[in-house]
């Protein structure tokens, strides 16, 4: 039932599948193991790279002209990020001194 589903539309799976982190190695091994057309294989894994190369060059190349300002988004977020964490441990520090000073 479910290798005549992928017989049938075992291309689709490739070229979704394919565009999916975690799920590309599994795509293949199942294409493998379900004894997939090789050259079905091999079309469907061309388009998919492809289609995958432009998108990430395209980013890439959109990054890539702000990537100085990228920078400085970063450290702004990071020093944001700073100080929230120390400010919550000092404020759970307070918590837990203050908490336990009303026990006794």
């Amino acid at each position: 039932m479910l290798e005549d589903k992928f017989k049938k539309k075992g291309v689709y799976v490739i070229l979704f599948g394919r565009q999916l982190i975690g799920v590309r190695v599994q795509i293949f091994l199942i294409a493998g193991i379900m004894r997939m057309d090789i050259v079905k294989f091999l079309w469907a894994n061309a388009i998919t790279v492809t289609l995958r190369i432009a998108v990430m060059g395209s980013i890439g190349y959109a990054g890539g002209h702000s990537l100085e300002q990228i920078g400085i988004d970063v450290s702004r977020i990071t020093y944001v990020v700073t100080f929230l964490l120390i400010s919550s441990f000092i404020g759970y520090f307070l918590f837990r001194y203050i908490r336990g000073k009303r026990k006794h």
